[in-house]
Protein backbone atom coordinates (compact mmCIF):
# COMPACT_ATOMS: atom_id res chain seq x y z
CA UNK A 1 0.00 0.00 0.00
CA UNK A 2 1.63 3.25 -1.39
CA UNK A 3 1.94 6.16 0.76
CA UNK A 4 -0.83 8.56 -1.33
CA UNK A 5 -2.98 5.84 -0.70
CA UNK A 6 -2.47 5.42 3.27
CA UNK A 7 -3.08 9.03 3.86
CA UNK A 8 -6.44 8.62 1.22
CA UNK A 9 -7.73 6.43 3.58
CA UNK A 10 -6.80 8.77 6.35
CA UNK A 11 -8.87 11.43 5.02
CA UNK A 12 -12.04 9.27 4.38
CA UNK A 13 -11.75 8.52 8.02
CA UNK A 14 -11.16 11.83 8.82
CA UNK A 15 -14.62 12.55 7.39
CA UNK A 16 -16.65 9.98 8.71
CA UNK A 17 -15.87 10.90 12.10
CA UNK A 18 -17.00 14.69 10.94
CA UNK A 19 -20.04 13.11 9.19
CA UNK A 20 -20.43 11.20 12.62
CA UNK A 21 -20.31 14.08 14.92
CA UNK A 22 -22.39 16.63 12.89
CA UNK A 23 -25.17 13.45 12.48
CA UNK A 24 -24.83 13.11 16.32
CA UNK A 25 -25.16 16.61 16.84
CA UNK A 26 -28.59 16.96 15.61
CA UNK A 27 -29.79 14.41 17.94
CA UNK A 28 -31.46 15.60 20.95
CA UNK A 29 -32.68 13.18 23.73
CA UNK A 30 -35.27 14.63 26.34
CA UNK A 31 -35.50 12.90 29.86
CA UNK A 32 -38.14 14.19 32.44
CA UNK A 33 -38.81 13.13 35.96
CA UNK A 34 -41.06 14.78 38.82
CA UNK A 35 -38.29 17.10 39.25
CA UNK A 36 -35.92 17.63 36.73
CA UNK A 37 -35.86 18.11 32.69
CA UNK A 38 -32.70 17.15 30.81
CA UNK A 39 -32.09 18.13 27.06
CA UNK A 40 -28.86 16.35 25.75
CA UNK A 41 -27.69 16.57 22.42
CA UNK A 42 -26.41 12.98 20.87
CA UNK A 43 -22.58 14.48 21.82
CA UNK A 44 -23.53 14.05 25.20
CA UNK A 45 -23.51 17.94 25.62
CA UNK A 46 -26.13 18.90 27.90
CA UNK A 47 -28.75 21.65 25.92
CA UNK A 48 -30.59 22.35 28.89
CA UNK A 49 -31.40 21.79 32.60
CA UNK A 50 -34.24 22.87 34.19
CA UNK A 51 -35.35 22.37 37.69
CA UNK A 52 -39.35 22.12 38.88
CA UNK A 53 -41.01 24.30 40.74
CA UNK A 54 -41.67 22.55 43.56
CA UNK A 55 -38.55 20.54 43.86
CA UNK A 56 -38.13 22.11 47.00
CA UNK A 57 -35.27 22.87 49.52
CA UNK A 58 -34.43 18.84 49.41
CA UNK A 59 -31.21 18.90 48.31
CA UNK A 60 -30.94 15.03 48.16
CA UNK A 61 -34.07 15.01 46.64
CA UNK A 62 -32.61 16.87 43.65
CA UNK A 63 -29.02 15.95 43.28
CA UNK A 64 -30.31 12.20 42.68
CA UNK A 65 -32.95 13.51 40.21
CA UNK A 66 -30.08 15.13 38.46
CA UNK A 67 -28.24 11.96 38.68
CA UNK A 68 -31.03 9.67 37.63
CA UNK A 69 -32.16 12.08 34.53
CA UNK A 70 -28.47 12.57 33.02
CA UNK A 71 -28.41 8.68 33.30
CA UNK A 72 -31.16 8.13 31.47
CA UNK A 73 -30.33 10.51 29.16
CA UNK A 74 -26.66 9.04 28.35
CA UNK A 75 -28.30 5.88 28.10
CA UNK A 76 -30.02 7.14 25.23
CA UNK A 77 -27.46 8.87 23.72
CA UNK A 78 -25.51 5.55 23.22
CA UNK A 79 -28.28 3.80 22.23
CA UNK A 80 -28.67 6.55 19.32
CA UNK A 81 -24.93 6.28 18.84
CA UNK A 82 -24.93 2.14 18.51
CA UNK A 83 -27.90 2.37 16.16
CA UNK A 84 -26.43 5.33 13.95
CA UNK A 85 -22.82 3.75 13.97
CA UNK A 86 -24.35 0.35 13.33
CA UNK A 87 -25.99 2.10 9.68
CA UNK A 88 -22.52 3.20 8.78
CA UNK A 89 -21.16 0.16 9.22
Amino acid sequence: MSLFSKMNDINELRQQAQTIQTMLAQEIITVENSLVKLIMNGQQEILELSLSDDFGTDKEATTEAIKRAFTEANAKVQKVMATKLGGLM
